[in-house]
């Protein structure tokens, strides 16, 4: 007898769809079983905890061949950049100043507020094309970037948020050919980056285009999967408010979130960092690491 699988929002099985009065982080049994296989698979997992491992699962929709596949090439590259924090596990803003800079020079570009959900539940990002800077992307420094980013939205978001993925928006506001890099150096870094990370990008909701979005929509179409263009949506801004609830969404669109800003990034991702070091929940970088020094943002 064939077995019709349900239709889900977020893709994930129906048996894995979490449900009000569920823990945040409730990972079911079967995941558990998944998650066990893994860490037979992949010594690496030894220092994670199950959450972390779940969102990678997530990111290939429980398939364990695709997952182990993602985890093995995450730590190939986290090997391979590891000079770049050494001493430690995770790579913090903390101890790593390089990584301050390197937001910087994206004059803030990508925000991440932490809590904010879409209609649909999932977590909000905005990116400032107008302010990113791609010909100044350097590979190993993006990359401990990513997994500074990785741990940090894993121990700051509930899994129930990672199941949804993510619903960029794209504001395009200022943007010009600058912004744009479509050169083979350009579609190195897009390309090393495709299947490493676990971020489950839902959608992407681009306004205020302006006549620079022909030549976006080309560049995506070059450097994005085919499932990740096609969910590009071109939209007018006053309509996020159909799809990100008001209170959900920052002020700057029409909602009556508080405000959100570069400055108040740095200064959650300070708060947030010296919680999780003054809890032992992020470890400080072992003696005579050159990157023991902390930054101060």
């Amino acid at each position: 007898m064939t077995v019709t699988k349900v239709k889900t929002e977020n893709d994930l099985e129906e048996k894995f769809q979490w449900k009000e009065g569920m823990d945040p982080d409730h990972i079911f049994d079967d995941e558990l079983v998944l998650i066990k296989k893994l860490r037979e698979l992949i010594p690496e997992l030894d220092k994670e905890n199950d959450k972390f491992v779940a969102c990678f699962l997530f990111a290939r929709r429980h398939n364990l061949e695709e997952t182990t596949a993602l985890l093995k090439k995450f730590y190939k590259k986290k090997a391979e950049f590891q000079y770049m924090f050494p001493g430690q596990h995770i790579p913090s803003f903390k101890y790593n100043p390089y990584l301050i800079d390197n937001l910087v020079n994206g004059g803030g570009a990508m925000l991440h507020p932490k809590g904010k959900r879409d209609n649909k539940d999932r977590m909000i990002r905005y990116f400032y094309m107008g302010q990113d800077k791609p010909s100044g992307r350097l590979l190993h420094e993006t990359y401990p970037s990513l997994f500074w980013q990785t741990y940090y939205q894993i121990v700051t978001e509930p899994l129930n948020a990672w199941r949804n993925g993510i619903a960029i928006v794209v504001d395009l506001k200022g943007a010009g050919l600058n912004n744009i890099d479509i050169s083979s150096k350009g579609r190195e870094v897009h390309s090393a980056l495709q299947g490493t990370f676990p971020f489950r990008i839902r959608a992407m909701l681009v306004v205020n285009g302006n006549w620079v979005v022909n030549a976006l929509l080309t560049a995506a179409k070059i450097a994005l999967p085919k499932k990740l263009y096609e969910r590009i949506k071109l939209m007018d801004e006053s309509k996020l408010k159909e799809v990100i609830p008001p209170h959900q969404l920052t002020p700057q669109y029409g909602g009556t979130s508080t405000p959100f800003t570069y400055k108040e990034y740095l200064v959650e991702i300070a708060k947030t960092e010296d919680e999780l070091f003054e809890q032992g929940i992020w470890k400080a970088p072992i003696d005579g690491a050159s990157s023991s020094s902390p930054a101060s943002i």
